[in-house]
């Protein structure tokens, strides 16, 4: 099982690679490369991955989320979950390479982190723990969902204030379209961290018999769920739409990047999943 383990640990960012070229190839070429062929490599990389994180849980007994920098594989592979169906339901390709770029770049920094020695821990086991990550994982997809649309949204944004009609003009999806998968993105990242949050809180009381630490990955957690919190709020009731939806999104997703790398690192003392 090690063996397939760390084979599959180095398989799964090349095929996150091979996938991303393709879609890239399609971008840029058009129905010179067919779509069927971008799905092929999409599910592989996905099945890849699902073996991976299957491995890794019979292996240790526990979710593999437990290392440095390991949320950012359950991050990676909820994302690309996330975007297959956003792909089957707008029937667009076009913003593929764009999401299996951060998938590849995720899972190719937590490979190395990934310890086939680490010991079972009891604490991280148990439904209450399986829901947290589970909703912390989406949490954090739905985040970087939100951050790649709403940038995407700027990008064109700009493209059209300046008067350039090129390739992303054509390939892209329309602007409405692009502010429509941020908000609703935006939506899901607020509501999975608030089921997430606080299981987190209750495990916490369980393992360390208190509600509450002043840990870096507890303060950066509630401030990402208060940010697309207000992101939110702010289009349901303020309007807010565009451009100051992007970025919100993109501070809410900056948020995650620090929690699930600096303070992964530095500044959190007990746990270390996303």
């Amino acid at each position: 099982m090690e063996t397939a383990i760390r084979a599959l640990a180095v398989a799964t960012p090349l095929a996150y690679l091979v996938a991303a070229a393709s879609y890239l190839g399609r971008f840029f070429r058009g129905k010179e490369i067919p779509r069927g062929l971008l799905r092929v490599t999409l599910v592989a990389a996905l099945i890849l991955h699902g073996a991976l994180l299957s491995l890794l849980t019979s292996h240790r007994g526990s979710l593999p989320l437990t290392q440095a920098f390991e949320g950012l594989s359950g991050v990676a592979f909820a994302l690309v979950l996330v975007y297959l169906s956003i792909e089957v339901v707008i029937g667009q390709t076009s913003t593929g390479f764009f999401l299996l770029a951060l998938a590849f770049a995720f899972t190719a920094v937590a490979a190395p982190s990934t310890d086939l020695d680490a010991p079972y821990r009891p604490d991280l086991a148990g439904p209450i723990f399986g829901i947290h990550v589970l909703t912390a994982m989406l949490g954090c997809s739905a985040a970087a969902m939100s951050a790649v649309y709403g940038l995407l949204y700027l990008f064109l944004h700009r493209q059209l204030k300046g008067g350039r009609f090129g390739t992303f003009y054509r390939r892209l999806p329309p602007l409405d379209v692009l502010e429509k998968i941020t908000g609703w993105s935006a939506l899901v990242a607020f509501a999975t961290l608030s089921v997430a949050i606080p299981l987190g809180l209750i495990e916490l009381r369980r393992s360390h018999g208190t509600f509450w630490l002043w840990d870096g990955k507890i303060l950066t957690g509630v401030a990402t769920w208060v940010v697309f919190g207000a992101v939110w709020a702010s289009r349901r009731w303020f309007g807010w739409s565009g451009r100051r939806l992007a970025y919100g999104s993109l501070a809410g997703f900056t948020l995650v990047l620090v929690s699930l790398g600096v303070v992964n690192v530095f500044f959190t003392e007990f746990h270390w999943f996303g």
